[in-house]
C-alpha cells in the first residue's frame, strides 16, 4: 500500500529550530510520526515503500546530526524498535503497531533523565465487542483480521509487483 510521508523543508527547518533550542537549554527531545526513519529490515523502503519517510535517509541522518535520539513511530504497524548509528550518535525508531492488528501491543514508556528509556510493550487481550465470533478470544479474532490483511498485501506487492492502494484491500 503506497501511502507517502513527507516533511516539507520549511517543517524540517522549523524541526531542527526547536532541536537547537532544546538542545540549548538541555531538554530531551522525543520525536512522533506515523512514516518510520530507520528501516526495520534491509530493503524495506524498496518493497513498502510507502510506509517509510521520503528521503528517510537524509531525514533520520539530519535528526540525528540534531540531536534526536527517539523517534516513535508506527505506519508499519510492527512491533519493533530498530537503530541507526552515526559516529558516537545512535537514532532510535521505535515502532508500535495500531491496537487493533495483531498482537494489538501498546507501550509504556518511563523515561529516567539522563539515564534511560524504559520500554514495556503490553498486548491487550480481551476487549467488549459483540462482533467476535464466540469461539475465538479478542487476540484470535485480531490476528485472523491481521492474517487477511497480510494476505492481501503481500501477495500483490510481493508477487506482481503491483503497489495496491486502500480501495484494493480486503479490510477497508
Amino acid at each position: 500500500i503506497y501511502t507517502a510521508g513527507a516533511i516539507r523543508t520549511g517543517t524540517m527547518t522549523w524541526i531542527l529550530d526547536r532541536l537547537a533550542e532544546a538542545a540549548q537549554k538541555g531538554k530531551t527531545v522525543f520525536g512522533m510520526m506515523p512514516h518510520g526513519i530507520v528501516e526495520q529490515f534491509t530493503g524495506k523502503h524498496s518493497t513498502f515503500p510507502g510506509f517509510m519517510v521520503d528521503n528517510y535517509t537524509d531525514v533520520s541522518n539530519q535528526l540525528m546530526n540534531a540531536g534526536l535520539k527517539i523517534m516513535f513511530t508506527g505506519h508499519f504497524h510492527a512491533t519493533d524498535i530498530t537503530e541507526q548509528q552515526s559516529g558516537n550518535q545512535t537514532l532510535y525508531d521505535i515502532e508500535t503497531g495500531s491496537i487493533i492488528v495483531y498482537p494489538c501491543a501498546y507501550r509504556l514508556i518511563t523515561y529516567i533523565q539522563d539515564s534511560a528509556l524504559i520500554i514495556t510493550t503490553k498486548h491487550i487481550t480481551n476487549v467488549n465487542y459483540s462482533g467476535i465470533p464466540p469461539d475465538q478470544t479478542f487476540p484470535q479474532y485480531a490476528e485472523s483480521l491481521t492474517r487477511i490483511a497480510a494476505d492481501t498485501l503481500f501477495t500483490t506487492t510481493l508477487m506482481t509487483g503491483k503497489q495496491i492502494t486502500y480501495n484494493d484491500t480486503a479490510w477497508h
